[in-house]
């Protein structure tokens, strides 16, 4: 019996000494892996590009040693010239500890909605994929802190305008892969690049976090809630099957904590984002579809919105202070160059059979967007602050210089909250800035009424169109 008893225990000993030794293995190789986000983005103004898919196939980091780490391995369609101050969060990876030197990038099947310099839209397709070897000037460091990596394009490094013969030419993409911590890459960092608003259907909820997936990519996204999120119009028991609009922002550990969730309809119904390409204000370019009905095909399409009668109409003025503003905005002055958000009551029709009904908007919300040029008119209030006028290149800083009427000029109108990389602004100076563009003549003494921080305007604007700024930084690109 003693025997028996002693086996009995030497087995249990065993049992318990292999199930620590696994733990112990387990928790060793969680130990040597580190947790990275991953975003791509565009490091370029866009110029006479109104839409830029590109598809993204793999890209890898590897160590001067030669160890290869994957970060995204699932191909997927990401519309580049929307991105131009801002980021996506496109997954994530658990890669080996390790200092990385270099990235592999293989991406494919580029498709550009383009302007020639008489103002017609143009198209391009190509099929076939490259590499693109990129020596970091940083190295990449995977270590136990999580970390996120951002892969930006030089949209002017892949598409070269021909002048002589108005066309669009196809070149080796140029990277910027770089790393920043988690508090760095959130919504708070404008300058560097702050999270885009993202969009798709609620399709899992799992206590105080749901999932959104993108109907066009595939790809799926966890968002955490906190008592400070605000629910617009929905909650965590309603939201299941939605379509959904998030801004959020990146934690310590890299999972995505939403500040803001609001409902952009049913799962029946579809979101268009794109620029409008003609003064009627119904005609655009979409740059991002979601919801039902939603396909790669539908990218870069060039169609009409029809808009519902009872349409409202709004502005994405997230981290704006616009109080004491007038801002004008509505059926009679969406005009050509605007970035517009429709959303619409029903599925987006199958653009493969040469459909150009771009849906029905229920609602219609004017987006951030990206205009780049040369400053001129400084006006400086008492405080020090100023605004200025933006002169655009020809043919090159926004689509306002191509659509329409033309337009060469856009007054910059700041406000409390609109942050600025540059210390002091002067003539000729080259910036690039993200806000609310508009189009009518800002009423006279145009400012914020919220004391001596506020930017006052011109008293006689230089342009009809102006623009909200959220933010301004150099510009270093020649146009």
């Amino acid at each position: 019996m003693n025997s028996k008893f002693r086996n009995s225990n030497s087995s249990i000993l065993k049992s318990l000494l292999c199930g620590a030794l696994v733990t112990m293995l387990i928790t060793a190789a969680s130990a040597t892996t580190s947790s990275i986000q991953v975003q791509v983005a565009s490091n370029a103004p866009v110029g006479r590009i109104l839409s830029l898919e590109l598809a993204v196939n793999s890209v890898q980091l590897v160590t001067a040693k030669g160890v290869i780490s994957t970060l995204v391995s699932r191909p997927f369609t990401v519309e580049q010239s929307h991105l131009a101050s801002s980021a996506e969060v496109v997954g994530h990876a658990d890669i080996a500890f390790g200092i990385y030197t270099k990235a592999l990038l293989t991406v494919a099947n580029p498709h550009v909605i383009f302007l020639d310099n008489f103002g017609n839209i143009r198209e391009a397709r190509w099929v076939g994929a490259s590499l693109t070897t990129v020596v970091l000037k940083q190295p990449i460091t995977a270590a136990a802190a999580p970390s996120v990596v951002r892969i930006s394009l030089d949209i002017a490094s892949l598409m070269k305008f021909d002048p002589a013969h108005q066309t669009m030419l196809r070149a080796l993409p140029t990277f910027t892969v770089s790393q920043l911590a988690p508090g760095k890459a959130g919504a708070a960092a404008e300058i560097s690049g702050e999270l885009e608003a993202a969009v798709g259907k609620v399709t899992t909820v799992s206590g105080s976090s749901f999932t959104v997936t993108d109907a066009v990519s595939g790809l799926t996204t966890t968002y955490l809630t906190d008592r400070n999120t605000i629910f617009n119009g929905i909650s965590l028991r309603t939201m299941l099957s939605l379509l959904v609009r998030v801004h959020s922002t990146t934690r310590s550990d890299n999972q995505l904590l939403v500040q803001d969730v609001s409902i952009s309809g049913s799962g029946l119904g579809s979101v268009v984002t794109g620029v409008i390409t003609d003064y009627s204000g119904t005609k655009a370019a979409a740059q991002q579809v979601y919801g039902a009905g939603a396909s790669a095909t539908q990218l870069g399409a060039f169609g009409t919105v029809i808009m519902d009668p009872a349409a409202s109409f709004q502005v994405d003025s997230k981290g704006m202070d616009l109080t004491g503003l007038t801002l004008t905005f509505g059926p009679s002055n969406m005009v050509a160059g605007q970035r517009i958000q429709f959303i619409n009551r029903s599925t987006l029709p199958d653009s493969s059979n040469g459909a150009t009904n771009l849906g029905q908007a229920l609602t219609v919300r004017l987006q951030l967007q990206n205009i780049s040029g040369t400053v001129t008119n400084i006006a400086v209030a008492s405080n020090g602050s100023a605004s200025f006028d933006l002169q655009l290149p020809a043919n090159d800083g926004s689509p306002l210089t191509s659509l329409g009427e033309g337009a060469s000029m856009v007054h910059i109108v700041t406000q409390p909250l609109t942050k600025s990389s540059i210390s002091a602004l002067s003539e000729g100076m080259q910036v690039k800035v993200r806000g609310l563009l508009l189009f009518d003549v800002p009423p006279t003494g145009m400012q914020s009424n919220r004391g001596p921080r506020a930017m006052v305007a011109p008293r006689k604007p230089s342009s009809d169109y102006y623009m909200v700024a959220r933010h301004i930084q150099r510009d270093g690109v020649a146009h």
